[in-house]
């Protein structure tokens, strides 16, 4: 036997089999223990379904069996790094007879957050108030960017054509550029970790807030500068 080293950035998981009746204790009370049905219905089951592998149908059926094992791997690419909130945490009861308890109490508890995260489309999406400064930033380029709308409707009502520029200005510099800037904040960092090995999340809390200062301030100057 050769011992080998193996380099894993964590969290780890590891899939074990044995065919032991008496597993040592300490490994067990780290672990999620599954058995297997090894009833003689079963051992039917089993074989009725090795001889239907055989035959055409069962060629087909290991086919869409591709598909839909490609379609559940598309699927889990889809679930975002989403922090789980348990409502009824509190509410909750484990035995507590024995020290393995401890352990076998978190394994409990992260299962219900794993059954959650799976299905976090079917859930309720909430963002902590810290995070908010991205839907703020959205809603006040929509609003100066509905300002700017109503400018450009009244310039088409037979406004002086200052307010069709104004309304350009608005247009770009307070929604355009506003709403592309956040959401580049938000999102590029999100998705460069999910595909690119070992990133380190870079997104300074300041710069957000000081891009719409300093598009503001162009769009105050460009307005001071306009000919009258």
């Amino acid at each position: 036997l050769v011992t080998q080293q193996y380099r894993v950035e964590g969290p780890v998981m590891l899939f074990l089999t044995t065919t032991a009746i008496d597993v040592d204790e300490e490994l067990t009370n780290r672990c999620l223990v599954l058995t297997i049905n090894e009833s003689r219905e079963q051992t039917r089951a089993i074989q009725a379904r090795q001889r239907s592998r055989r035959t055409l149908a069962g060629l087909i059926a290991q086919e869409e069996a591709q598909t839909i094992t490609r379609l559940h791997r598309n699927a889990q690419r889809l679930l975002r790094p989403l922090a789980v909130v348990n409502p009824y945490a509190e509410q909750l009861t484990f035995l507590d007879d024995r020290t393995r308890t401890r352990r076998d109490h978190a394994k409990y508890l992260t299962l219900i957050e794993t059954i959650t995260l799976l299905h976090q489309h079917q859930r309720v999406l909430r963002t902590a108030r810290s995070r908010d400064h991205w839907a703020w930033s959205i809603l006040a380029a929509l609003t100066l960017g509905a300002l700017g709308l109503a400018l450009f409707l009244a310039f088409l009502l037979g406004a002086p054509p200052a307010l069709a520029i104004a309304a350009i200005r608005i247009g770009t510099f307070a929604f355009l550029m506003p709403v592309f800037f956040t959401v580049t904040h938000r999102m590029l960092p999100f998705f460069s970790s999910s595909v690119i090995a070992g990133y380190r999340v870079v997104r300074p809390a300041w710069s957000l807030p000081a891009a719409w200062l300093l598009l503001l301030a162009h769009l105050l100057l460009g307005a001071l500068d306009q000919p009258r």
